[in-house]
Order: C-alpha cells, then sequence, then structure tokens
C-alpha cells in the first residue's frame, strides 16, 4: 500500500492574463492562460514546491510511503 506524502493540487481552469493559478490558497504560476493543471507542471504544483519553492520544495519530486499490508 502507498500513500502520496507530495501530491499535485488541481488547480482549476487557466491561468490569469500574468499566467498566475489559484486554488487551495495557493498560487502558482505558469503560462499566461495555460491550463492551471497540466501533466507538465505537476512539479510546480506539488505541496512542497507551493509552501517552500524558494528553499527545497522546488528540488523535491514525488514521495510516497509505502507500507506493507500483512494478507491473512
Amino acid at each position: 500500500m502507498t500513500a502520496p506524502l507530495n501530491p499535485g493540487i488541481y488547480f482549476p481552469g487557466n491561468a490569469d492574463a500574468s499566467g498566475r493559478c489559484f486554488a487551495q490558497g495557493y498560487t502558482f504560476t505558469t503560462t499566461p492562460n495555460a491550463v492551471c493543471s497540466a501533466n507538465n507542471n505537476v512539479d510546480s504544483r506539488r505541496i512542497l514546491s507551493l509552501v517552500t519553492s524558494r528553499k527545497t520544495g522546488r528540488l523535491v519530486g514525488a514521495l510516497a510511503e509505502y507500507q506493507s499490508v500483512r494478507l491473512r
């Protein structure tokens, strides 16, 4: 069983004329009028990238917690 620890947040709609997307109190910048949640920008939408983008968050990609499950 796995659980994502640094998931990409869904940003609905398209970016504004300045390229900003807004969701759940977060903002990130992409190309003006681009789709906010696209496969090519998932790293920019990850929680650690949004919270600590100027520190280490932009250097961390997908993280997952793996748990072994004992079947009976």
